[in-house]
């Protein structure tokens, strides 16, 4: 019987196929980095960084350009009232007066929103009235109230924008 030289040695085809994939294995093994803490924790194993400078707090709210305390009597704050608005009005012609009428805040919603009624119907709307009467017009005063847990007594703000 006549053998080939096919069938004369059948185990070297798998045995070139298992020394291929050794030889892979091998390769893509070297390739790789060998797992440890830095695989999960990409800062690990480095010095700790100082602590980063707190931000720095808001500067304070600008102050107000008129404060008109509650209770001052008309003929002290109406000619300041009226020079301070002309003056505003000359330096920039659509100038826009914000008023606040601020009262102290309390335990009691319903007592702080009484006070800011009677404030805004009463006071606020004497400055505004008398702003208008300075030379600006209407739609240039904006009015509003709120309460506020520094303030000492009611008063009103005049702002510029």
């Amino acid at each position: 019987m006549r053998h080939s030289k096919r069938d004369a040695c059948p185990d070297l085809s798998l045995f070139r196929w298992a020394a291929a994939g050794l030889a892979f294995c091998g390769l893509a093994l070297t390739a790789c980095e060998p797992i440890d803490q830095r695989s999960f924790d990409a800062s690990a194993g480095l010095p700790p960084a100082p602590p980063r400078k707190p931000v720095p707090s808001a500067p304070p709210p600008a102050p107000p350009f008129l404060q008109i305390v509650s209770g001052t009597p008309d003929t002290e704050w109406r000619p300041v009232v009226t020079k301070a608005t002309r003056l505003a009005l000359a330096r920039k012609p659509n100038v826009l007066f914000i008023l606040t009428a601020i009262v102290p805040r309390t335990t009691s919603p319903a007592r702080e929103a009484d006070e800011l009624a009677a404030l805004s119907k009463g006071e606020e709307l004497s400055v505004a009235r008398a702003i208008v009467a300075a030379g600006a017009p209407a739609w240039q005063v904006e009015m509003q109230g709120r309460a506020e847990g520094q303030a000492a007594n009611p008063a009103i703000r005049v702002d510029v924008r």
